[in-house]
């Protein structure tokens, strides 16, 4: 028997890669990627765990602490995110912009809260491989009760 997913969604993405991990971002919800030297030496926009854009102030939330490595980059990225609360998404990597069918978890995944609080679903590579949507609204959230803001 073939169950299939009740929706689909096909949006464009960005590719991020934080120790080792491939995630994906919704490009609707970037407003801007840096190089981490350009964001470091912009200092002045940064105070108490915050970056200062444009006049929006973004939480800073460190990808790889976020997911349970806490690895850094040298050549890391950053990426303004906008949401219900903005976040600058400190990553190892960005790939490059793609179409993606996003598919929802599986009914047996819906029930765990911090999983559906951190990716809105997943998506099935061009190797075959599965990689996590994250759900920029919540990362903001997620990252202070997890203690991991910058």
């Amino acid at each position: 028997m073939l169950t299939l997913p009740t929706q689909i969604s096909i949006v464009e993405t960005v590719e991020v890669t934080s120790a080792g991990h491939r995630m994906l971002v919704p490009l609707g919800s970037v407003r801007k990627i840096m190089k981490s030297d350009e964001f470091l030496n912009d200092a002045a926009k940064y105070e108490n765990g915050t970056y200062i854009y444009s006049g929006v102030k973004y939480d800073l939330v460190c990808l790889s602490t976020l997911i349970g490595t806490n690895t850094v980059s040298d050549d890391s990225r950053i990426l303004l995110c906008e949401g219900d609360k903005p976040v600058a998404l400190y990553s190892d990597n960005i790939q490059h912009v793609r179409t993606t069918m996003i598919t929802p978890f599986p009914h047996i995944m819906r029930g765990m809260k911090f999983l559906n609080a951190l990716y809105t679903g997943c998506a099935v590579m061009n190797d075959g491989s599965i990689s996590m949507v994250l759900n920029t609204d919540n990362l903001s959230m997620i990252s202070r009760k997890a203690g991991t803001n910058l």
